[in-house]
């Protein structure tokens, strides 16, 4: 029996089951034909219909589909778990949608795997506003489905689709931490990406934090911006949509700094008096990101329906020590450890932090404690932006 690494694959799909080197390529087009008047609501029913003319018992695994491509190569190199879940990401669209179906049903009974299709809207890139919360909404939808098992069981590859969402859902990987992978499909060499490492100086955030709201909100002119507001947009366009029309330029906070700032911006933070000092005396760049990456975290916890587990294991790390309040977020380990006692009033859209610790051992010590007594919660509170 063989026990791999992964049993939890991640994968934006597209639609190269239908490219013509593929084995069951003629066959997908005659699905296709035959469903190609068939309005979207029902394809799915109506492939069910339609399916057992994919014949799966004689097909040539590394001509089937690049979502299939990549199972086989993880097989192959020993590396998937007998029993895994594969969730792959279609775009809103009839080839889009047919093109998971195909796929779901081929890799499902060729790996006996459960296969999930997740759909997302398509890209329509004529009305801007739109296509901004189709990506905010494909973001959101990935890190849910990413952060539902344990990272080191998960296999993300963003290798299907429009080649805009596969940046977006990069720069998803990277920021909770996963390696990406890739598939030289002509040689069938997998390929692993380690996460792009994500600075954010909160000092400039924190600075230019009502422009940033305002950018997150509105789409505002050029013309309606101080000198020092379009020197730091300029300085910062990577966070920044910028678009020339006929008769000014338009500017809007982009679906990459929506992402990772936002959260920030909006939560309120109330610390107590011993983070202030932490915060202080030590180096304060690394905690300030590490408190964003907790927000970010938490917010996505809290609004998702479905609460993800391993984010659960991350954020309420409490339990595992055996008790119940406050919770105990668990961020980086190693040289980089930080953890940190919080609350969240929903209602309020407030989250509270306690305690830090950028020491093991004095975590350590500090949780042992708090598990056989107590943690004072009744303390000064400081607001910081």
């Amino acid at each position: 029996m063989i026990r791999g690494k992964f049993r939890n694959i991640v994968i934006t799909g597209g639609t190269s089951i239908f490219n013509g080197s593929n084995c069951l390529s003629e066959k997908s087009k005659s699905i296709m034909e035959k469903l190609k008047e068939v309005e979207y609501s029902n394809l799915e029913s109506k492939f069910q219909n339609l399916k057992s003319i994919l014949d799966i018992s004689s097909i040539s695994p590394k001509r089937v589909s690049a979502e299939f491509s990549i199972l086989n190569a993880l097989k192959n190199e020993e590396e998937l778990f007998n029993e895994f879940t594969t969730t792959i990401f279609y775009t809103k669209s009839h080839d889009g949608k047919l093109a998971a179906l195909i796929n779901q049903y081929i890799i499902s009974k060729y790996f006996n795997a459960d296969v999930k299709i997740v759909e997302i809207d398509n890209v329509d890139v004529k009305d801007r506003i739109k296509l901004k919360k189709s990506f905010g909404d494909f973001m959101q939808k990935l890190s849910n489905t990413l952060l539902e098992q344990d990272k080191e069981y998960t296999f993300f590859a963003p290798i299907g689709g429009y080649k805009v969402l596969t940046y977006l859902a990069y720069v998803v990987g990277s920021f909770f931490g996963y390696q990406t992978g890739y598939l030289y499909e002509d040689a069938q060499v997998l390929m692993k990406i380690p996460p792009m490492p994500i600075k954010i100086d909160l000092e400039w955030i924190v600075e230019s934090k009502d422009l940033l709201l305002k950018l997150k909100r509105n789409v505002l002119t050029f013309n309606e911006l101080s000198d020092d507001e379009k020197e730091f947009i300029e300085d910062n366009s990577f966070f920044f949509e910028i678009v020339e029309d006929a008769k000014d330029t338009l500017v809007t906070l982009n679906v990459y700094g929506d992402f990772l700032i936002s959260d920030y911006l909006e939560t309120k933070k109330l610390i107590s008096e011993d983070v202030l000092n932490t915060i202080r005396n030590s180096d304060s760049k690394f905690v300030l990101e590490k408190i964003l990456e907790m927000v970010k975290k938490i917010k996505l916890y809290y609004s998702s329906y479905e609460k993800p587990r391993s984010l659960e294991n991350s954020i309420k790390h409490n339990f595992q020590w055996g008790f119940e309040f406050p919770y105990l977020y668990k961020g980086g380990n190693g040289k980089n450890v930080f953890r940190a006692l919080w609350d969240y009033n929903q209602y309020s859209d407030t989250i509270t932090i306690y305690k830090i610790w950028l020491n093991h051992d004095d975590y350590e010590n500090d949780c042992n404690y708090i598990k056989n007594n107590s943690f004072n919660t009744n303390v000064k509170l400081v607001e910081i932006d």
